[in-house]
């Protein structure tokens, strides 16, 4: 994707849905088609309580793990070492 150009599939997501939830639900399967990806899924984090969860998750096909899970947890210890943006400047 090189153009500045919203595809126009993304922009009558954002244009038509009004919730937040319906416009995740539609957006991320959206992102995944349109960035030729194998998976996308939004993970939200609380850096205070390193609590985070995984609401939304699109996969193209069951060969790639689902990790999708609506229910916060804490994260592992090893989170900041294997995600560069987890990090102690972010949590501040």
């Amino acid at each position: 994707m090189t153009d500045q150009i919203l595809p126009q599939v993304l922009e009558q997501i954002l244009s038509d849905t009004k919730t937040p939830d319906a416009v995740f639900s539609a957006l991320v399967p959206a992102l995944g088609e349109v960035l030729n990806c194998d998976r996308v899924f939004l993970y939200l984090r609380n850096p205070e309580t390193q609590m985070g969860r995984v609401p939304y998750c699109w996969r193209r096909n069951s060969n790639y793990p689902e990790v999708w899970d609506a229910e916060w947890k804490k994260e592992p210890e090893s989170l900041g070492e294997e995600d560069p943006f987890v990090c102690s400047s972010f949590a501040n």
